[in-house]
């Protein structure tokens, strides 16, 4: 029988298996939130799903730059009267059935704002409200008090962050390091010992490292297995 507690349990393992696939979890919201120039990001919900926002609110601040808010449905529903299309919204339900926060992606939409939703069933009744309906890497629980949803909605947004913040220009090797979860002096090494490669840039003494050709050549070099 499924419990609060067993999915307690298995919230470290779901979030794992999440940050293994960030790329094709998030990719598609980084598609669309790369295709222009936003000044705001709006997250959207209610009950357990803004709690698990609200957990995201300023890493994805910090690592986009980008003023970011966290708002009930109900808020945005009955006082939300200023519209921005700079703005990329966020609406997040687990089951995808809630009113309020379907009804506010469409009144985002009618407003002429980017709206993406998130939820745990792609096939409910929000992907008629959003631009685009996508799965957070949760599923439904199927008890009253969810709980590994709470922690993997926020996980998403800031997977969201760090490869949306990658996708949108250089990346130093500092921050490469410790994504790709090998040391800096390893990453030196690798620079100083193929000083023809392109997935770097001088900037001065400090190397920016290019995400997408960084990830190529490890794919070519076979390297993941040996960088510890």
């Amino acid at each position: 029988m499924e419990t609060m507690m067993g999915y307690i349990e298995e919230s470290a393992a779901q979030c794992r298996r999440n940050i293994e696939q960030a790329s094709q979890l998030v990719q598609p919201a980084v598609d669309l939130y790369t295709k222009k120039e936003y000044n705001r990001i709006l997250i959207i919900a209610s009950g357990s799903s803004y709690n698990g926002s609200c957990l995201a609110k300023y890493f994805v601040e910090k690592v986009l730059k980008v003023r970011t808010e966290v708002v009930t449905s109900f808020t945005f529903n009955h006082y939300e009267t200023i519209f921005d299309e700079k703005t990329f919204v966020f609406g997040a339900g687990q089951s995808g059935r809630s009113t309020n926060t379907n009804d506010a992606l469409q009144k985002a939409r009618d407003h002429g704002l980017t709206a993406i939703g998130l939820t745990g069933n792609v096939e409910s009744v929000m992907k008629e409200h959003c631009d685009l309906c996508l799965n957070w890497g949760m599923g439904i629980e199927k008890i009253g008090f969810v709980t590994k949803g709470v922690v993997t909605l926020g996980l998403y947004y800031m997977l969201f962050a760090i490869e949306a913040g990658k996708a949108k220009g250089l990346i130093s090797a500092e921050e490469a390091a410790g994504y790709y979860h090998i040391g800096e002096g390893k990453l030196r090494m690798l620079i100083d010992e193929h000083p023809n490669e392109d997935f770097y840039v001088m900037n001065g003494n400090r190397a920016l490292i290019k995400r997408e050709k960084f990830e190529r050549y490890l794919d070519q070099a076979l390297l993941y297995n040996n960088l510890s």
